[in-house]
């Protein structure tokens, strides 16, 4: 049995030479460094038979996968990004950073969040894709230095894309021809050299990437997109569906929740950058004049209409992860692309939907006849009044007798009596001790409808009622005439002059 059959190698990768921990569970086996060289990992690695070898991803983890696999290992590679353990280290070095990827390949290397890296034809046929998008770019920067310096002598030159810009020398002003003369000579060579990239991506497309014509059905979508998609992606059948497709680069929302906090943040930008900047053109282009109809030129135009401060540009990065899951199923399922494939499927079937065209019933169309605002709803109270035939004034708790208001009046009342009759029809129980368990105090015997007098012992209407004037009302006692000014209560200490109340 191999000495090393049960350890873990963790790599730390380095430019010119790397550093490897052979850890085992809880104790340090050794430590060893390597060239970073094809035939320094193969010295270092072959013949051993290591359990397991983790590394982080870099720049030159790509080669180091390939030559390991080949040496029958099954290295995994680490997502940097989720690794703050290491990054966030107080004393990070390169043998501390070895020594925690043996450990963590060792307890559970799903805590690497492993990244998977792409065989050698894509990574060499994405490495030309790579030198097109810096020829572009150093396109670009020089079109923006001519135009800055023609417009800091005054002059304007007119707008048109950048493979057409060298054509505008001759706007140039005399005065700047010796400094741009050597700027649209490079522009020139630019441009050819562009051009013979992108008939490279024609013929890569119709000899080594044939999948990628699916991908260049849409309108809007070029062969530097879709054979980008397609090398990226490598292999539909590691996603489930072309949401996680559009998760994996990098244009689903980042979330931070917490309890009742549930922050609305940016997309994660994670994945390749180089696609997702190219799927973002492509939706610039759908959503813009030139576009054609489709469904999702109408979808990314409607989230527009939402309007607000950043609506144009979520639109449009809506509109390119959309796109990427349009493209994930057509290369997925091997489909025809249908511009207006919603306005051609027939209509839903969802019950609250078909229910919508529905009448609705009277009741309903009445009340909307009535909005809910303050306005309307002493319109709405008096009508209702008006409908049963009684005073509005009744409904009112503030200006007129309230429910409150009749029950202090005592139980001489015609619907004290009702009540009382109807209560002792149900209990079995005299009228008269109805009438004491519901507190009412003395009075002319039930069903006569005559109101008791006000008289000592018995409040009045006036003061149960806050109706008569606010001086009675606001100091009425126990003697309370409902005349002129009342003497203050027995319990409370006498009233001052200070604060005597005026008769």
């Amino acid at each position: 049995m191999n000495e090393y059959s049960t350890c873990t190698v963790g790599i730390d990768l380095g430019d010119r030479t790397s550093v490897a921990c052979i850890y085992t569970p809880g104790v340090v086996v050794g430590w060893f460094e390597f060239a970073m060289t094809p035939e320094g990992v193969r010295e270092a690695f072959e013949g051993k038979a290591f359990a397991k070898v983790a590394m982080e991803a870099g720049a030159q983890s790509g080669w180091v996968t390939r030559a390991l696999r080949q040496l029958g290992y099954e290295p995994i590679v680490a997502n940097p990004r989720k690794l703050k353990a290491i990054s966030a280290n107080e004393r990070k070095s390169d043998r501390n950073d070895a020594h925690l990827l043996a450990k963590l390949a060792t307890a559970d290397a799903t805590l690497l969040h492993p990244v998977h890296h792409r065989s050698a034809a894509r990574e060499h046929a994405m490495a030309v894709m790579h030198a097109r998008d810096a020829l572009v770019r150093e396109r670009s920067r020089l079109v923006a230095k001519i135009r800055s310096m023609c417009k800091g002598v005054g002059a304007r030159l007119k707008s048109g894309g950048a493979d057409a810009f060298v054509h505008r020398e001759e706007d140039v002003p005399a005065v700047l021809a010796p400094a741009t003369g050597g700027l649209f000579a490079v522009l020139r060579i630019l441009n050819e050299q562009i051009r013979a990239y992108d008939m490279t991506f024609t013929s890569m497309i119709e000899s080594s990437f044939p999948e990628a014509r699916r991908v260049n059905q849409v309108r809007g979508v070029g062969p530097v997109t879709s054979l980008a998609f397609v090398l990226a992606l490598e292999d539909p059948s590691r996603f489930g569906d072309g949401r996680t497709a559009a998760a994996f680069l990098g244009l689903v929302p980042r979330r931070d929740q917490s309890g009742a906090i549930d922050k609305q943040l940016g997309i994660s930008k994670t994945g390749n950058d180089f696609v997702r900047r190219l799927l973002v053109q492509c939706a610039h282009y759908i959503l813009g004049p030139l576009g054609h109809d489709c469904d999702l030129r109408r979808w990314g135009h409607k989230l527009m209409e939402r309007g607000g401060k950043s609506s144009k540009k979520r639109a449009i990065v809506a509109t390119a992860r959309k796109l990427a899951v349009l493209l994930f199923r057509l290369w997925k399922r091997d489909e025809e692309w249908k511009p207006l494939f919603n306005a051609e499927t027939p209509a839903t079937t969802n019950p609250s939907a078909a229910n919508a065209d529905r009448p609705k019933p009277a009741v309903q169309a009445d009340c909307a006849n009535f909005p809910d605002a303050t306005g309307d709803r002493e319109r709405r109270r008096k009508d209702c009044s008006a409908s049963d035939g009684s005073d509005p004034s009744m409904h009112r708790t503030a200006s007129g007798p309230s429910k409150s208001a009749d029950r202090s009046m005592g139980h001489g009342t015609a619907a004290s009596a009702t009540t009382r009759k109807t209560r002792s029809a149900r209990t079995g129980l005299p009228e008269r001790h109805l009438a004491t368990a519901n507190g009412d105090r003395g009075g002319p015997p039930p069903g006569d409808g005559v109101a008791p007098s006000p008289g000592p012992g018995t409040p009045s209407s006036a003061a149960g009622s806050r109706g008569g004037p606010p001086d009675q009302n606001r100091r009425a006692g126990p003697n309370a005439t409902g005349v002129g000014p009342q003497p203050p209560r027995a319990n409370s200490p006498a009233r001052s002059k200070k604060h005597e109340r005026p008769a």
